[in-house]
């Protein structure tokens, strides 16, 4: 080689990493059964059902009775579920 003439490296082309089909599914429902069990966890006993058919019964056009008082279900809409969605 003569002096002052550089040789380039070569490059390597790297594809974006994807999560498959299954991977995904996997993924979202660890994710919303973390999310559902977060939320049932505290000093007031919220049985995991009930946090699930409240969430359901807060959707329109839904209407599910979810066996929770209206204490733990204001709890749960109040402080868990803010908690859970915020991340902290």
């Amino acid at each position: 080689m003569a002096a002052g003439t550089a040789v380039a490296a070569p490059q390597v082309l790297r594809r974006p990493f994807r999560l498959r089909g299954r991977a995904s599914l996997l993924a979202l429902g660890v994710l919303v059964l973390s999310a559902v069990v977060s939320a049932s966890v505290g000093a007031a006993n919220i049985p995991v059902a009930g946090v699930v058919l409240e969430i359901w019964d807060r959707l329109p056009l839904v209407s599910v009775d979810s066996g929770l008082t209206a204490q733990q279900a204001s709890i749960l809409t109040q402080i868990r579920l803010p908690r859970v969605v915020l991340g902290g």
